[in-house]
């Protein structure tokens, strides 16, 4: 009965026809009526085309135009039938959603009911067959414990003065027993009070013991109790050092960390200092090379040595350097000059282009060298 009660709600299965799109179920008759309706506009329109075409009359035009409208118009009324009918298809299909909506949360609700009700009565029938099963259990404990108690009292009545001395034959049950025990037990307090009697003069021994220990424990209770101030002390003055130490760590270290901030300042600063003299150092010393306009070069001398971009000694190289390439430059020239020249070459004019031999004059190359010979 309990493993039924116990078996959850399974909904049976009921079987269901569902219509597809796929099925043909034909068409309905206003569709029907619409579509021949549509047909036979178009036949009246085609057979008007056909009269235009053989009767050549503008009265078949005029038919025609008024059958293309009315087909046009007809076509129109359609559509609008048709998107009403799809309109209230859609509101209809999205009611019936809601209400599936609603009917499938009621369901929920009601299995979850169904649920609870179920684990209700399953836990009452449990708790009603727990509870018959305990009710038992503690009359059968009650018994056995009772027959257990007569056991116990039978054998300690037999080790504490023997079956004779207490009376017994083996048939007492407990409410013969109970009263045997207790007369055992005055019996025992009797036996008892004269134990206690000879214990009380070893109790006074043992105080006059325990007022010695007392005064060697108060003794030994004083110096530990010295020892433990002595120890609060030395934590105190321990932890004192050990927050100086603690601040005096956390200083440095901010200003450790303060001093990296700098330092990554500064590098940062110089870095963005070396990469502005990298960028104008192309600018001055072209300036320092070819200067546009007199002063340009001194300017950017200047400007070299004060952006620190090179040094005194180093701008004087720099200029000796320009003033040999010039002077190189200088030198060559004159030598190419000269080697025109004496080629029979003139570099300016009187009839010749540049580079082509002088005619002016008479003589030829070799006449013109004999005579700067000469």
């Amino acid at each position: 009965a309990q493993e039924q009660r116990a078996i959850a709600f399974k909904p049976m299965y009921v079987p269901r026809i569902v219509v597809t799109r796929h099925m043909d179920e034909g068409m309905d008759n206003d569709l029907k009526a619409l579509m021949e309706g549509i047909e036979q506009k178009e036949l009246f329109v085609k057979h008007s085309e056909a009269k235009i075409k053989k009767d050549h009359d503008y009265r078949n035009i005029v038919l025609y135009l008024a059958a293309v409208t009315d087909m046009h118009t007809y076509e129109k009324d359609s559509r609008d039938y048709l998107v009403g009918e799809v309109e209230s298809l859609r509101s209809r299909l999205a009611h019936q959603q809601d209400s599936l909506e609603i009917t499938m949360q009621q369901l929920d609700e009601l299995e979850e009911r169904h649920q609870k009700m179920a684990s209700g009565w399953c836990a009452k029938m449990a708790a009603q067959d727990a509870s018959e099963d305990t009710f038992f259990g503690m009359l059968a404990d009650t018994t056995s414990d009772h027959n257990a108690l007569g056991v116990v009292i039978s054998e300690f009545l037999e080790a504490r003065g023997g079956r004779e001395a207490n009376g017994l034959d083996g048939t007492e049950d407990i409410s013969l027993l109970v009263p045997k025990l207790l007369a055992r037990y005055d019996l025992d307090e009797q036996a008892m009070q004269e134990e206690v009697t000879k214990a009380h003069g070893l109790v006074a021994q043992t105080t006059g013991q325990l007022a010695t220990q007392g005064e060697v424990l108060a003794f030994e209770s004083k110096r530990a109790d010295e020892a433990e101030r002595k120890l609060a002390e030395m934590t105190a003055k321990y932890e004192a050092l050990q927050a100086g130490t603690t601040r005096e760590l956390a200083q440095r270290d901010t200003e450790i960390a303060m001093l990296h901030s700098i330092s990554a300042e500064h590098m940062l600063e110089n870095t963005i200092d070396r990469q502005r003299r990298e960028m104008v150092r192309p600018v001055l010393e072209h300036m320092l090379d070819a200067p546009s306009h007199p002063g340009e070069d001194q300017m950017a001398a200047s400007l070299l040595e004060g952006l620190g971009i090179m040094d005194r000694d180093g701008v004087l190289q720099h200029c000796e350097s320009i003033a040999m390439h010039k002077e190189e430059l200088v030198q060559r020239t004159s030598q190419a000059m000269q080697l025109a020249s004496a080629a029979g070459f003139s570099g300016g004019g009187g009839g010749g282009g540049k580079g082509s031999p002088a005619k002016k004059g008479g003589g030829s190359p070799k006449k013109t060298k004999g005579k700067k010979k000469k």
